[in-house]
């Protein structure tokens, strides 16, 4: 199957009502249907939805009464991309691999539920380890009883940036997320987890050292023993 090239995307013109375009379905639902539309309407995109870091063109292919859409096939039976390598690492050093599958570990500190944007939608929730947060994004999702609150689990996923450059985890479906063991973090120990991944060492300088020291101070001053909480070790954790 040969998808409508970049190049022909880029040449649209608004106002063109009598382009060709042959993609699959990627942000509504998750759904994967490979669809071939005809006689659609170019328009600008509504820059309110608009977000560059989604690698997404700034218009928007509208059907109106001429407008002829056939479904040819669902995406993944086709089997036109090969899996990338995934490496494996952790919640503190995952803002190394911007843009690169990785498999990781954590706990969930925010339960997964669905999110609207737009005209589609989004699973969305955070995992911990140790001191560490990491928000996950799931494409496909659907509600999973068994992902509660302190499971420990493994994702496999993209690492990316918002438009804030925040470091969120994006995983293709809930196939990418697995309960691995029986462990469950207490809710104590999940209110450790309030780190973003590291996108630098934070000891390059004596102004993220200062920021290192403010952390720590706010751990101590939160309520809970974070006493013996170093943040340039790792915790071992106790579970439920």
């Amino acid at each position: 199957m040969e998808f409508t090239s970049n190049a022909e995307i880029d040449s649209f013109v608004i106002g063109d009502n009598t382009i060709e375009l042959i993609g699959y379905v990627d942000g509504i639902d998750g759904s994967k249907q490979i669809l071939f539309i005809e006689r659609g309407l170019i328009q600008n995109v509504n820059m309110t939805f608009f977000k560059k870091e989604e690698n997404v063109v700034p218009i928007e292919v509208c059907c109106w009464r001429n407008t002829t859409i056939k479904i040819l096939g669902r995406y993944e039976e086709l089997g036109t991309i090969e899996p990338q390598s995934t490496i494996n690492t952790c919640i503190k050093n995952c803002a190394k691999e911007i843009g690169k599958i990785i498999r990781l570990q954590g706990y969930i500190r925010v339960e997964f539920t669905l999110v609207p944007m737009g005209h589609s939608s989004y699973g969305n929730g955070a995992i911990v380890d140790d001191v560490y947060r990491l928000r996950v994004h799931i494409v496909d999702f659907k509600d999973d009883p068994t992902l509660k609150s302190g499971v420990h689990v493994e994702c496999v996923g993209e690492i990316k940036k918002d438009k804030n450059d925040g470091i969120f985890l994006q995983l293709e479906n809930m196939s990418k997320i697995e309960i691995i063991d029986e462990l469950v973090l207490s809710t104590d120990n999940l209110r450790w987890g309030i780190i973003p991944p590291e996108t630098r060492n934070l000891d390059d300088d004596e102004k993220n050292k200062a920021k290192r020291s403010r952390i720590q101070k706010n751990l101590d001053d939160s309520g809970i023993n974070f006493s013996r909480v170093d943040l340039d070790e790792d915790v071992t954790w106790d579970s439920e």
